[in-house]
C-alpha cells in the first residue's frame, strides 16, 4: 500500500486489521498487534531518514546523472554502494532495537534494494558508454529471478528498466523469453502487449505477432489482462462495462428514471468512506423508487471488481468506465472524485450533485422524487 500524499509504501500482510489515521502529515497504519505497528513504523523512519531528502532534493539526486557520473561511471557505483550500505546498516539497528524477526529483515532489504536498483537502472536513458552499460547488464543478468517480488513497484520498474537497456545494446527487440522466464516473463510480455494495445487508435484485435507473443504467456491472470485491454479498446464514447463486463450503453441508462449517479475508484479513500457512511441512506431512498448507480473510472478492472465486493454494492448496478473520454464522463462534468450527478428522463437534472449524507443533497433528492 502507498501514502498518497507522500509516496510512503507499506507492506501490508494478510489479516492485518488496519487502522489509518489522517490527523498528521505522513499516515499512520496502525492494527491490533504491537509487533505489526513496530514494523509498518519503519516505512516512515524510513522515508523519514533516506527518501524524504532525496524528494525534497536537499542531498544530490539519488539517480546520480548529471555530467560528472557520466563521465566518471565508477565514482557513481561506489556513491550508489555506500548509500546502499548506509540504508542497510539503518535497517539492521531498527530490527535489533525492536526486536524484529529475520523475515522482517528480509522483506525490507527486498524493498530497499529494489528501491536502488529502479534509481540505478535508469542509465538506459542518458549517454553512459556502452561499456558502461554492459558491466550493468552482466551484473543483473541473474538478480530478476523471484517473483515473489512482483509485487513492488520498484522491482518491476527495475526489471523494465533492464529490459529496456538489453534492448538498447543489442539494438533490436529480441525476444523476451531468452531474458526472463515464469511469471516474469509473462509480466513483461503482458506489460509490452497492453502498451502497444493502448497506442491503438482502434482495435480489439491482435496482429499475428501480438498472438504469438499472448501464446507464451502461461499466467491466466496475464492473459485476462490482456484480454480485458482488448475489450477496453472496443468500447466506443457512449459505453461502459457492466460488472459481468457486458457492454451498456449510457444513453440507455440516461433515459431510465430518477437516476443518481455515484462515480468512484477503488484507490479514492473520500469516494470508499462516503460509500460506507451512506449505505443505510442509499437503502432508503432505493426503497422509496431512486435509482442509483456506481461508475467506476478505474482502469484496473480486478480492483475495481474487488472494491465492488467489500463495499457490498449491488453488482447490478455497478458499471466500469476506463475511456477518459467517455460520454458519461465529459457529458457530466466529471474533474474529480467522488463526483455526484442525478440524471433520468434523457436529461440531465444536475451535473454536480452533493452527496447523500449532505443535508441539502439528500433534500434536493427527496423533492425530485416527490414529482
Amino acid at each position: 500500500m502507498i501514502d498518497g500524499k507522500t509516496s510512503i509504501s507499506y507492506l501490508i500482510k494478510p489479516g492485518d486489521n488496519i487502522y489509518i489515521p489522517y490527523d498528521s502529515i505522513q499516515a499512520k497504519l496502525i492494527t491490533n498487534s504491537t509487533v505489526r505497528n513496530i514494523e509498518l513504523q519503519y516505512a516512515n523512519v524510513y522515508f523519514n531518514l533516506f527518501q524524504n531528502t532525496f524528494l525534497t532534493k536537499k542531498s544530490e539526486p539519488l539517480c546520480l546523472l548529471d555530467t560528472l557520473y557520466i563521465q566518471v561511471p565508477n565514482k557513481r557505483d561506489q556513491l550508489f554502494k555506500e548509500r546502499f550500505d548506509i540504508e542497510v546498516e539503518a535497517l539492521k539497528e531498527y530490527q535489533t532495537s525492536n526486536h524484529l524477526s529475520k523475515e522482517f529483515y528480509k522483506v525490507q532489504y527486498d524493498l530497499i534494494k529494489s528501491f536502488h536498483d529502479e534509481k540505478y537502472l535508469t542509465v538506459g536513458f542518458f549517454p553512459f558508454g556502452d561499456q558502461y552499460l554492459a558491466k550493468i547488464l552482466s551484473e543483473y543478468q541473474t538478480v530478476f529471478s523471484n517473483e515473489d517480488l512482483l509485487f513492488i513497484n520498484s522491482y518491476r520498474n527495475s526489471i523494465r528498466f533492464y529490459e529496456g537497456l538489453f534492448f538498447k545494446l543489442k539494438g533490436k527487440e529480441e525476444n523476451v523469453s531468452e531474458l526472463f522466464s515464469g511469471d516474469i516473463k509473462d509480466f513483461l510480455i503482458a506489460n509490452n502487449l497492453a502498451k502497444q494495445l493502448k497506442k491503438m487508435r482502434s482495435g480489439n484485435v491482435l496482429t499475428e505477432e501480438q498472438k504469438s507473443r499472448l501464446a507464451l504467456i502461461k499466467s491466466q491472470k496475464r492473459i485476462e489482462y490482456i484480454n480485458t485491454q482488448l475489450l477496453f479498446n472496443k468500447l466506443q464514447a457512449a459505453e461502459m462495462l457492466d460488472y459481468d463486463l457486458n457492454i451498456q450503453n449510457f444513453t440507455d441508462i440516461k433515459s431510465q428514471k430518477l437516476t443518481y449517479v455515484v462515480f468512484w475508484a477503488s484507490w479514492c479513500l473520500p469516494c470508499l468512506e462516503n460509500l460506507k457512511d451512506t449505505k443505510n441512506i442509499r437503502s432508503e431512498l432505493t426503497d422509496k423508487g431512486l435509482n442509483i448507480i456506481y461508475v467506476s473510472i478505474d482502469k484496473n478492472q480486478v480492483s475495481w471488481h474487488n472494491a465492488v465486493e467489500s463495499m457490498r454494492l449491488d453488482k447490478k448496478k455497478c458499471y466500469f468506465s476506463p475511456n477518459d473520454n467517455a460520454n458519461i464522463v465529459k457529458e457530466l462534468d466529471v474533474k474529480s472524485l467522488p463526483h455526484y450527478s442525478i440524471i433520468g428522463d434523457n436529461q440531465i437534472i444536475e451535473k454536480k450533485s452533493l452527496p447523500l449524507n449532505n443535508p441539502e443533497g439528500l433534500k434536493k433528492v427527496e423533492e425530485l422524487l416527490r414529482k
